[in-house]
This record gives structure tokens, sequence and C-alpha cells, in this order.
């Protein structure tokens, strides 16, 4: 086989490959701890409206 032939055949299974399994786009670390830090606050919001007795445990207890 020649070299331009396995080229093409490569970037087209590549490109086949793309489409049927795109890349995964995640969250950062920071970008994670971030949205979960909102969740949490957002969250123990609610339960100190409703009267709650527990706290959302933090990264960095104070005890």
């Amino acid at each position: 086989m020649r070299g331009t032939k396995a080229g093409t055949l490569t970037t087209e299974f590549t490109m086949l490959i793309n489409a049927k399994y795109p890349p995964e786009k995640g969250l950062t670390r920071e970008e994670y701890d971030s949205v979960m830090d909102e969740d949490d606050r957002k969250w123990q919001e609610m339960i100190d409206k409703q009267g709650g007795w527990f706290r959302v445990k933090t990264k960095n207890p104070t005890r």
C-alpha cells in the first residue's frame, strides 16, 4: 500500500472514530469544586430557611 493511500485511510479512520466517540468535555478539578461549593451553599440556605437541624460538612472544618 502506498504511503498516500495509508495516510488517507488513517485520516478517514480517525474521522470515523471521532464521529462515533466524540471527545468528552468534562470539568477541571477547580471547576468541579466551584460548582459543588455553590451547590452546597444553596442547599444549606434551603435547610436554614426550613429551620434545619444540621450543617453541611465543609472542606476545612473549624472545630
